[in-house]
């Protein structure tokens, strides 16, 4: 079975409209008086492509983009195709197309229809809801592998990845006082709200970076942001991993990732404060690349490493 893409035109205009009907209709009259006029009234034919299968017309595929985000509008598969896998090899090809430019993908989906489970396989999370409708996303996706996924963070997940970030310090840092002495104040460092902050709103915050998560399924293991320091210039921060998914190499990966944004956001250079005795992770950074540099924060120099890369080398 082939299926194709090709842009709609106005002789269309009449297969597109029973396409719309056959396959809306049954879910609208649920919640509204049905219009038969609505779509041709509305239509815009730019955002619509004909889905073609075996070079016979088998459906409609909407999609626009607004604000650095890909919508897909609406998505029909006339009757004799439904169940035959069109539809989800057609929401793949939006996703392909989602990824290469680097955007969110976004759709609304009537709560009745039971194609939100379909959604709900491919990747996207209610994010929002309307007395009649889903809000979905699915977030840009950096790197897949089995159940373990790098994605932009969302402001619902920001306590989540917190949880994360003081977890893991915890961790490290009661590991080490069974040797040394580690005074409280600096194990309980992230207990303190005001530390974690920029968490609060991480879209103002990192706007003129990014803040990824690492996933496995729904659940925050890991972070990782980079935040502009000035126009050639940003930071890598925030770079925490879960004890039990440490060694698995997501540290570099998500660290190669944030390299890669920053170089195509036009940073020169990256830089990076470590706390001292994060011996392992001092040894990632110079695998890829970075080196010491002298501190550039005031008073911290006892307890911080700094670091920095060149992004005009290779990690």
């Amino acid at each position: 079975m082939k299926i194709t893409l090709r842009p709609a035109v106005a002789n269309d205009l009449e297969f597109l409209d029973q396409i719309h009907t056959l396959s809306m209709r049954p879910h609208v009259e649920k919640i509204y008086t049905w219009d038969p006029g609505f779509f041709r009234r509305t239509v815009d034919l730019s955002r619509v492509q004909v889905i073609v299968v075996d070079d016979i017309d088998a459906g409609m595929l909407s999609v626009s983009e607004e604000n650095g985000i890909l919508h897909l509008r609406q998505i029909s598969i006339a009757p004799d195709y439904v169940h035959q896998g069109i539809g989800t090899q057609v929401v793949g090809m939006v996703i392909d197309a989602a990824a290469r430019g680097n955007m969110p993908l976004q759709l609304r989906v009537l709560r009745m229809n039971p194609a939100k489970r379909l959604y709900e396989r491919l990747g996207f999370r209610t994010i929002d809801e309307t007395e009649t409708h889903y809000i979905m996303r699915r977030g840009i996706v950096h790197w897949e592998e089995g159940t373990i996924t790098i994605r932009p963070i969302e402001h619902r997940e920001s306590e989540a990845a917190k949880g994360v970030i003081r977890r893991a310090w915890r961790e490290i840092f009661e590991d080490l006082a069974r040797t040394e002495a580690v005074p409280d104040i600096v194990i309980d460092y992230f207990d303190d709200p005001e530390v974690l902050r920029d968490m609060d709103d991480i879209e103002r915050t990192y706007s003129g970076g990014i803040f990824l998560a690492i996933f496995d399924g729904e659940t925050v293991v890991g972070t990782g942001a980079v935040d502009r320091i000035d126009e050639e210039v940003c930071e890598l921060r925030r770079m925490f991993l879960h004890r039990e998914y440490r060694g698995r190499g997501l540290g570099g990966r998500i660290t190669r990732i944030l390299l890669e944004f920053a170089r195509r956001a036009g940073y020169r250079r990256m830089r990076l404060g470590s706390n001292r005795k994060l011996f392992t992770a001092h040894g990632m950074y110079r695998h890829l690349g970075f080196h010491d540099i002298e501190p550039y924060e005031e008073g911290m120099e006892q307890y911080v490493l700094y670091m920095e890369k060149n992004l005009d080398t290779a990690d």
